[in-house]
């Protein structure tokens, strides 16, 4: 085993040893509830369970409860990395390069995808481990969303991880296939004896100067070794790793679900006992009167005797306190995880209004709040160590990326010494409605952009769903200015009536024609703003008269007002503030209006009015 600057062979596997044996009970809990969520709740309570019924009848709480927390923890946030002060174009421009750099390392790392597992295991174990490690086939670094299992860390004061290990199992034929010049090494002891078993284990050691991977099966044999040289801004060395960990009362981490895994067992055990109740309820033996002489068993048996009335199932009798310890044992399941009935679509008449459920649900919103609180830190850490990775290994090379952000395709050309320089710093934000529902936040926005305290580009910045958000503004300038062109030629027509009447013919038929010709091209999928300067060219411009030519109209005249628009540059007919909107100034037909309810719960209604001049 390769020795640095502080470690002898020795040393790391002492370390190894040492961070396994703080956590032996941290181990056995993590081995219970992995056992209940796949369903093997004989192998955590073998006494409680027989082989008639061999696992729980009842639904899986702890895996409902932690797969619904995962959904809605697992959706990825925005990066927003800042340069400069952010006051100059220029800043702002390398900021939007390193968001899209950043970008790309999550894109590299499948990060969108790993999240979702890895959220699962942060709820269920506790903690999660993120893991930076070089991707030298792409020339990018990788973010590794690791599994809580088997990983044993030391942190400093600071929260920082000084030493990491990763505990694995490998099979032989596997791991000679990753590394085939040392199989005689895997496979054969230093006399040439093979090792026994298929498998072996694997430990990937982690510190502030050293990435080693051994086998300490098969005498502590190193796979792999290196010197990462990842250093802090004052020149410290650190390791590549960071640990997202569950708050709670010490820095020994807890699972949600580490105190309701044998509330769970005790209720299977009550349902299939329950079961067997009532199955021996209907098998229970008959009792008859001293008449009959012989029984007959079966569905259609036949019973004679003058008694009829004393043929009967001999009753087992199941007290009631037993129904109520079964939904005592249920109700403590959703308090001690913290899940509300409302997740599971339970509503109770007397919640129906939408307090209770709002308080529940609070709760459950909470909780993913802290928990993308503890995410986002970690995804800051590594996305920050990415960016020195990237600037230590491939600081002059020149790289082309691309990929997709806020909807926006881009593919760009950085050199990561130039682009990125010595500033490693971004930060990561879920939105200020992070841990509400979709429904709530927009309904939010809406009230705070319509009170002007925000405006249309935060709004789109913050909504729950990515959308491109200059493309998005683009298409809504051209909706506006097409509408513009519709209502130009629509005021045009409802003033050719007063062009006729002053003589102005050919000017009204324009009008007409134009119209025409739109339809007509509209028809054919033309575009309108090509159909509009196709209707309506310019006009040709007119000599101008010598100075002082008898006759020659003066300037700012009446005659040099455009047909059917006033002085004041308006179409004739239309008042001052009414300009761009309906006939006659009135306001849209549809009225859209968002809020919340008493209880708490986010409304939207929309109202269409039907309005008919009077005069």
């Amino acid at each position: 085993m390769p020795t640095g600057p502080s470690y002898a062979p020795h040393q790391v596997t002492h370390h190894v040893s040492r961070m396994r044996d703080a956590a032996l009970e941290r181990d056995a809990a993590m081995s219970k509830v992995r056992l209940v969520r796949d369903g093997k709740f004989s192998d955590v309570w073998p006494d409680q369970f027989s082989e008639k019924y061999p696992t729980a009848i009842v639904a899986n709480f702890v895996d409902v409860a932690a797969r619904d927390l995962a959904a809605n923890l697992a959706p990825l946030p925005a990066l927003a990395c800042a340069s400069g002060n952010m006051r100059t174009d220029a800043d702002k421009r390398r900021a939007e390069k390193k968001n899209r750099i950043g970008s790309h390392y999550w894109r590299v790392s499948d990060l969108e995808y790993h999240l979702k597992t890895g959220c699962d295991q942060y709820f269920t174990y506790g903690f999660l481990p993120f893991y930076v490690e070089p991707d030298f086939d792409r020339k990018s670094p990788r973010i590794v969303v690791e599994d809580p299992e088997g990983a044993y860390y030391d942190l400093d004061r600071r929260m920082n991880v000084r030493r990491y290990a990763k505990v694995t199992r490998w099979s032989i034929e596997d791991l000679c296939a990753q590394y085939p010049e040392l199989e005689n090494t895997i496979r054969y002891n230093q006399f040439g004896q093979p090792f026994k078993g298929v498998d072996t284990e694997v430990i990937r050691y982690v510190d502030d100067t050293w990435v080693i991977v051994y086998l300490p099966e098969r005498n502590n044999t190193v796979v792999t070794s290196y010197q990462h040289g990842m250093k802090d801004d004052r020149g410290r060395p650190i390791a590549p790793v960071h640990i997202a960990i569950r708050p709670g009362l010490h820095l020994n981490p807890r699972g949600q679900f580490d105190d309701v895994l044998y509330v769970q067992l005790a209720h299977a055990v009550f349902a299939a006992l329950t079961l067997e109740a009532a199955h021996k309820s209907v098998q229970a033996p008959l009792a008859v009167p001293s008449d009959i002489n012989e029984l007959q068993i079966g569905p259609d048996a036949l019973l004679v005797t003058d008694n009829p009335e004393k043929v009967q199932r001999v009753p087992l009798q199941v007290p009631q306190s037993a129904f109520v310890m079964g939904e005592q044992l249920q109700e403590e399941m959703k308090e001690g995880a913290g899940y509300p009935d409302s997740r599971l679509g339970n509503v109770t008449s007397s919640a129906i209004t939408g307090r209770g459920i709002s308080a529940l649900e609070g709760g459950f919103d909470s909780q993913i709040k802290n928990a993308q609180d503890v995410i986002k830190l970690a995804l800051i850490k590594a996305t920050e160590l990415c960016f020195r990775m990237d600037v230590l290994l491939w600081g002059r090379t020149t790289k082309t990326i691309n990929g997709t952000i806020s909807g926006e395709s881009f593919e760009l050309t950085y050199t990561p010494r130039k682009d990125i320089g010595d500033n490693y710093s971004c930060d990561v934000s879920y939105g200020f409605a992070a841990g509400t529902s979709p429904n709530s936040a927009i309904v939010t926005l809406l009230q705070l952009q319509g009170g002007g305290i925000i405006g249309k580009d935060t709004f789109r910045r913050q909504l729950p769903f990515d959308v491109d958000i200059d493309q998005v503004q683009r298409e809504l300038d051209i909706e506006l200015l097409n509408g513009a062109i519709l209502q130009g030629i629509a005021a045009g027509l409802q003033a050719t009536g007063q062009m006729i009447a002053q003589g102005m013919e050919p000017q009204a038929a324009q009008y007409f024609q134009a119209a025409a010709q739109i339809i007509q091209g509209r028809r054919e999928g033309k575009d309108l703003a090509a159909l509009a300067l196709a209707a309506f060219p310019p006009p040709e411009p007119q000599p101008e008269a010598p100075p002082g030519v008898p006759g020659a109209p003066d300037a700012g005249a009446a005659g040099d007002q455009l047909p059917g628009v006033g002085a004041n540059g308006l179409p004739t007919g239309v008042a001052p503030g009414q300009a761009g909107m309906a006939p006659g100034g009135r306001p849209s037909v549809t009225d859209l209006t968002a809020g919340f309810t008493g209880s708490g719960a986010p409304a939207m209604n929309a109202q269409i009015y039907r309005r008919v001049p009077t005069g």
